[in-house]
């Protein structure tokens, strides 16, 4: 018998269902709710808003790729070790490609939506590194994690167009920016080069962005009665 679903895993799973057809900012709280059905109440309890389900969705992610993940590492050079473990990633993911493929997109239109989901998206590759045996502190910590954020979303960029049951395209896309990424997995360059990496993680989320700051957040405003 399949575990019961909490009302926090049925709002996660309305939410992706609705963005299988729809794109992202078009999907209100209210019509989660009812795909969900569960309350508005429900859905603040567990939710601040849509910004917040989809971090709840990555974490779930995270924690798909961790219960999968050798703990032990062995002798593995450390690009074959992420290369697993960002396949580990997408494999998790591929149930939600549909819905991915017109969420995913939205980071690069709406740069308000892009920072919301920023600390989620670093807090995630720190995790990657940590199941790949690579977690480091400091200066360390800063240029791999966003150095890894990179590699992933420009392998995501590959992986939503590949429709491939092998995933030929999305391997290859991911081996090669592991290898141009060896440099930062094998040394530290220091202040600069930490602002080159951070300047290629904000490039990869948002180079197509308007230079206007978009202040507006993408939490949806209170009903009104």
């Amino acid at each position: 018998m399949a575990p019961r679903r909490t009302p926090r895993q049925k709002i996660i799973d309305a939410a992706l269902k609705l963005a299988e057809s729809r794109e992202w900012p078009e999907i209100s709280i209210v019509e989660i709710a009812r795909a969900a059905k569960v309350s508005l109440a429900q859905v603040r309890a567990e939710f601040s808003g849509k910004s917040a389900i989809l971090k709840a969705f990555m974490a779930q992610i995270d924690q798909a790729v961790l219960e999968q993940a050798a703990e032990d590492v062995g002798e593995e050079e450390p690009r074959d070790r992420l290369f697993d473990i960002v396949m580990l990633r997408l494999e998790a993911m591929e149930p939600y490609k549909p819905a991915l493929k017109n969420i995913i997109p939205q980071l690069a239109r709406h740069p308000g939506m892009a920072l919301e989901l920023s600390g989620s998206i670093i807090c995630s590759a720190r995790w990657m590194l940590v199941a790949a045996g690579l977690e480091t502190q400091g200066s360390a910590a800063f240029i791999r994690t966003r150095g890894l954020a990179l590699v992933i979303g420009k392998t995501l960029d590959v992986w939503l167009k590949d429709d491939d049951a092998g995933l030929a395209k999305t391997m290859a896309e991911l081996d090669k920016q592991l290898r141009r990424g060896e440099d930062w997995l094998k040394t530290l360059r220091g202040p600069i080069g930490a602002l080159g990496v951070a300047a290629g993680f904000a490039k990869a989320f948002m180079s197509t962005c308007s230079k206007r700051a978009n202040k507006n957040s993408d939490e949806e405003p209170v009903p009104q009665a």
